[in-house]
């Protein structure tokens, strides 16, 4: 990532990753502003939006603040509004690094987020097909909005119905399933059910009921 002058109160500051200075003192905040693109940075750019079936990347919805505590500086990676962590020295010795830290926690929360979502959503519209599922997501595909494999375990009649209800929730929710190989797999395991509230279950329902309407639509 490119550097960024910035400045503070008409004075410049040293370069960083893509941070803006916007208060000085011991309490010191930066926030990442848009920069313009020109040349080739513009035309990659232009074909990036224009390619609708690249997935998302989370890299895109993090930002990062900087504030100073203590003599020592600590990056809090936000998206949304919403803190995702905090990084002391010692976690992150500069923006850059504090960025990709925070990519991969908001996209493991992301997905575990969506997996309880989908799989209490299943629970409570298709309680007559046995069996659960787990994903297998590959370390390469933990910057963007994708997964590798849904496995099913269940019954050889009902595994292809099964899986195909589950991929359709998860692609409403915006991510792609990309059955490519890698060197190391993580397996994420659905949620125990008996354990999420009433009205966390209710809450999911309508959350991917909606989603599910929506990716409907857009699809005739």
């Amino acid at each position: 990532m490119k550097g960024v002058r910035t400045v503070c109160h008409g004075q410049p500051l040293a370069h960083n990753y893509g941070l803006v200075q916007t208060a000085s003192g011991s309490g010191g905040r930066c926030v990442t502003p848009p920069q313009p693109e020109d040349g080739q940075g513009a035309e990659r750019g232009r074909k990036e939006r224009n390619m609708t079936d690249a997935p998302h990347a989370f890299e895109n919805d993090v930002t990062i603040e900087q504030e100073v505590e203590n003599g020592e500086v600590i990056y809090s990676a936000y998206a949304d509004g919403k803190l995702i962590r905090r990084y002391p020295p010692s976690h992150a010795r500069n923006a850059m690094v504090a960025r990709q830290l925070a990519t991969g926690a908001l996209s493991n929360l992301t997905l575990n987020r969506d997996l309880l979502d989908v799989a209490a959503w299943f629970a409570e519209t298709h309680p007559i097909l046995p069996g659960h599922f787990s994903l297998q997501r590959y370390r390469f595909q933990t910057w963007h909005k994708v997964f590798s494999h849904i496995v099913v375990f269940s019954t050889p009649t009902v595994r292809e119905q099964f899986e195909a209800i589950v991929g359709e929730a998860f692609r409403a929710l915006g991510w792609q399933i990309s059955p490519h190989g890698g060197s190391s797999a993580d397996w994420l395991e659905t949620p125990i059910l008996t354990d999420i509230s009433a009205h966390r279950r209710l809450s999911a329902l309508g959350r991917v009921e909606r989603a599910l309407q929506a990716y409907r639509r857009s699809e005739k």
